[in-house]
């Protein structure tokens, strides 16, 4: 699979990147016959045009599958999350080293570019705008512009999920920690972590890897998405697919060649997951629905889940099938798929919303 450049440097940890937790799930109910909902996605379509040894990505949108570029793709950039707030569409992401977002397709920088930044999740909650995700070896988030750092700089780390509720800030990501594991020997490996308001919340003990890619909030209850590494076994460790209820893990794939959960939405009291899993041969996208998989498409082509959202009794989930010779951006509604794009150049739909009209 091709990754933008920012979240290639990432893949050992990840297949992709993520979408907002929280802002991904639509819960509205219509007395109308025929409820119409609106498909919000955001995500990369490669140029295809070589710029002396580098192909550019553009960051892309589609609202009903209508395309509407961000970027030029004069300089790699790639659309990573989103959320709608009255109306307006808003889009994080980044434009080689500088964090922005786009409200209704204009771009807002975040960061001057000074040093390396990149952005995985931005909320929306009244009138303030909050994007996160990293800057030089900083976890971080900006509220209108403003930054908060969730670390200290002196180990990596990053915010995949987001979300802001009662007027609290919850973040989702991982922070390389290192561990004691035997005399003399130590494990550095990213663990779990949300943050609440600024302070830390470690969800693994840092003797596997694991990740948060996202977070929302329902009822009170925060609930993570991600994945956790299984015990090494023949020098192999696949990752386990969970999430995270109030810091308590549920298992979405306790015996499996490999599986992540990347997004996350709750409606009611059912729990729905997106993400994808190792067949043995290729990956397969997929949801679970209180811990119950269902599969969006058949292995025959690898593919994976980014983000899910729902409306009323319709499910809607983005991610990517790879084509012939390249990764197309696809919605699953309801596990029947819409392209959206042809499969001449790399492309994939890492985040959405759906608003019930």
């Amino acid at each position: 699979m091709n990754l933008p450049p920012s979240i290639r440097s990432l893949t050992i940890l990840l297949m992709g990147a993520l979408l907002v937790a929280g802002m991904n799930g639509c819960a509205g109910h219509s007395h109308a016959p025929a409820p119409v909902d609106d498909v919000y996605v955001a995500g990369y379509e490669s140029t295809g045009v070589d710029m002396g040894g580098y192909i550019p990505y553009l960051a892309q949108s589609w609202t009903n599958g209508v395309k509407k570029p961000l970027t030029s793709g004069t300089v790699g950039a790639v659309g990573t999350a989103i959320a709608v707030s009255a109306g307006d569409v808003y889009i994080a992401g980044q434009e080689g080293a500088f964090v922005k977002y786009w409200k209704n397709s204009v771009a807002v920088s975040v960061t001057d570019g000074t040093q390396h930044a990149w952005a995985n999740a931005i909320c929306v909650s009244g009138t303030d705008v909050y994007v996160a995700g990293g800057e030089g070896n900083f976890v971080k988030y900006w509220k209108n512009g403003v930054a908060t750092a969730l670390t200290d700089g002196t180990t990596g780390g990053t915010v995949w999920g987001l979300a802001v509720a009662n007027g609290d800030v919850f973040a989702g990501g991982f922070v390389y920690g290192d561990v004691l594991v035997a005399p003399n020997t130590h494990v550095i490996s990213p663990v779990a972590t949300w943050w609440k308001n600024g302070v830390p919340t470690a969800l693994t003990d840092g003797t596997h890897s694991a990740v948060v890619t996202a977070i929302t909030v329902s009822g009170g209850v925060v609930y993570a998405a991600g994945f956790e590494a299984a015990d090494a076994v023949n020098g192999s460790a696949p990752y386990i697919a969970k999430y995270w209820r109030d810091g308590v893990p549920v298992v979405l794939t306790p015996t499996t060649l490999g599986a992540k959960a990347m997004a996350i939405t709750v409606v009611g009291t059912d729990v729905y997951v997106a993400g994808f899993e190792d067949n043995g041969r290729t990956l397969v996208a997929k949801y679970w629905k209180n811990g119950s998989p269902v599969n969006l498409t058949d292995g025959t082509h690898e593919a994976a889940a980014f983000a899910i959202a729902v409306c009323g009794t319709d499910v809607y989930v983005s991610g990517y099938e790879q084509g012939g010779n390249a990764s197309v951006a696809k919605v699953w509604k309801n596990g029947v798929a819409t392209a959206l794009t042809d499969g001449t150049q790399d492309a994939e739909a890492l985040a959405m919303v759906a608003v019930r009209r």
